[in-house]
């Protein structure tokens, strides 16, 4: 497998970003570049040799293009739903265990002075 990488770039051709892709030749180098352009062009280099530029305008499979990113954007948002309930309830939780910890406090001193 040959190391490969996906290189982000904005308006300016500026690299914003990269990605390291493993594939076995070009051509798989190539889908899985082509299933990262998301609006901003993606360059596909192996070490010096550039092997292709992937515009968000250029014509794609389709279908397969269109599930993948919809599973990916549906991924995205359960990871942040999820987040954010575990923050909410780690919250409410953390304060559930104050009240309860302070009521048993207070009830302890009580005890003692009675």
């Amino acid at each position: 497998m040959g190391g490969y990488y996906a290189y982000f770039t904005d308006d300016d051709g500026h690299i914003t970003g990269r990605v390291t892709i493993l594939a076995s030749n070009d051509e798989e180098a190539k889908e899985q570049a082509q299933l990262l352009v998301d609006g901003y062009p993606v360059e596909l280099w192996q070490e010096g040799r550039k092997i292709s530029t992937f515009d968000p305008g250029q014509p794609d499979d389709g279908s397969v293009l269109i599930q993948v990113r919809a599973a990916f954007s549906a991924s995205v948002s359960l990871i942040s739903w999820l987040s954010r309930s575990i923050v909410s309830w780690s919250l409410s939780e953390a304060a559930n265990l104050r009240s309860r910890s302070i009521f048993h406090s207070n009830s302890r001193h009580f005890s003692h002075i009675t």
